[in-house]
């Protein structure tokens, strides 16, 4: 059900209702507080690299979330256990996804570095295409032809790439 709200009107019984079901929630254990403080360190240090890179210039944000993550299993909750278990990361992650989005982005590198997407949009461009039908056609026979030897990921990756030049 929508309800259209006029700006200053409040929908009546909303802030009850959301005080009540709050109420529900068991207090907040220091492990969580401890979770969430990290994830919030992490973010905030990715998303302000630029006030810290002159003092840290070798701190990227990939490596603020793997010292999180390496906290979390590091940091014992108050039963003796650790934070986070490898079991349970085992068991939970898909880790196929992550092995094809790593090699997506490996690949897409490369072909950066190695001069090969700047090489496939001078080709493109090269066409005199103004866009439309035939360039659609282009771009999607480049990426298939690329598909054939690469995976769906890597391919995205740098059809990115060259689509930009």
């Amino acid at each position: 059900m929508i309800r259209d709200v006029k700006k200053g009107e409040s929908l009546g019984g909303s802030r009850e209702y959301f005080k009540k079901e709050y109420k529900k929630f068991p207090p907040t254990t220091i492990e969580e507080k401890i979770s969430l403080a990290l994830f919030v360190i992490a973010t905030v240090l990715a998303f302000t690299r630029q006030f810290y890179q002159n003092l840290l210039p070798g701190l990227k944000p990939a490596y603020v979330f793997i010292i999180c993550a390496i906290l979390s299993f590091l940091i014992t909750r108050s039963d003796g256990e650790r934070l986070m278990l490898w079991k349970s990361v085992q068991t939970k992650i898909i880790w196929e996804m992550i092995y094809i989005f790593a090699g997506g982005l490996a690949v897409g590198t490369l072909i950066n570095e190695s001069g090969a997407a700047e090489r496939i949009g001078e080709l493109v461009s090269g066409m005199g295409l103004t866009g439309g039908l035939t360039t659609v056609f282009v771009i999607v026979t480049v990426t298939l032809l690329m598909s054939d030897v690469t995976s769906n990921t890597d391919n995205s990756g740098s059809c990115n790439s060259y689509c930009n030049l």
